[in-house]
């Protein structure tokens, strides 16, 4: 789920479709909670804009891989029914998003690799998470047969996810 940009609305658009087909929202409620829940990731993300740069986000990452992996977990455990218990998840996804997602990648990439190389590896890395988007073509599919069984994968990929920025995050901030 961390792949997506914040700006091209893929995990907005998951989010949509299992409202709508697991959860059983009308499709005008599924629109006004992934509108409710994008105003919370933006300010969220103009919260990491200020603290990026600052003692601030190596303390805030725990935190944000935290909600990440629950945000996740509650749906595997829950399969997303009933819906308020939906909301509280993308909730959390939105909040850990701007500091656990592609922003923070952004920046570590620039604190770790070369100037000269900056380029390719951020080009190279991200045609990587683009490629590993298309995992997206069998989501709907894998919702449909059990909501809850995607979840455990995407729990398992935040916690694989959370434990190389918690690696990171180390290297980035110890002297």
């Amino acid at each position: 789920m961390c792949s997506d940009e914040p700006g091209d609305g893929g995990s907005l658009r998951r989010g949509r479709y299992f409202l709508v087909v697991v959860g059983g929202a009308s499709q005008t409620t599924a629109t006004a909670i992934a509108f409710a829940v994008t105003v919370v990731g933006l300010v969220g993300t103009l919260i990491f804009s200020v603290i990026a740069d600052g003692p601030w986000r190596p303390r805030v990452f725990p935190v944000g891989a935290a909600l990440f992996i629950g945000a996740q977990l509650v749906l595997a455990l829950s399969g997303g029914e009933p819906l308020l218990v939906a909301l509280v998840a993308f909730t959390m996804y939105a909040l850990a998003y701007p500091f656990v997602c592609e922003g923070l990648y952004k920046v570590w990439s620039q604190e770790l690799v070369a100037p000269d190389l900056r380029a390719t590896f951020q080009g190279t890395t991200i045609a990587l998470a683009r490629t590993a988007a298309a995992f997206a073509l069998v989501t709907p599919a894998l919702m449909s047969w059990s909501p809850a069984g995607l979840f455990w994968f995407l729990t398992a990929a935040a916690v694989v996810a959370s434990a190389v920025g918690w690696v990171i995050t180390r290297a980035t901030t110890t002297p």
